[in-house]
């Protein structure tokens, strides 16, 4: 596993340099290539990041990012 997470780990800096630096083609072929469960595990870090700046920052609880219709889940 800890190699595992490395390379995802590796793999998602790359695609966040590839969009900051205007590459969103390449950062989707990496993206792309991934399985499912390995994008679930990208996305679910990404999240936990945003949610530990907000945290951080002090921000409102999430109900005020969200649409409507994610109320309640």
């Amino acid at each position: 596993m800890p190699d595992e997470f490395h390379r995802l780990g590796r793999l998602s800096e790359t695609m966040n340099r590839l969009v900051r630096d205007g590459d969103r083609d390449g950062a989707v072929v990496i993206w792309d290539g991934l399985d499912q469960r390995e994008q679930r595990l990208i996305w679910f870090g990404l999240v936990s990041i945003v949610n530990q700046y907000r945290a951080e920052r002090g921000d409102d609880p999430d109900e005020t990012y969200g649409p409507p219709e994610t109320v309640g889940l």
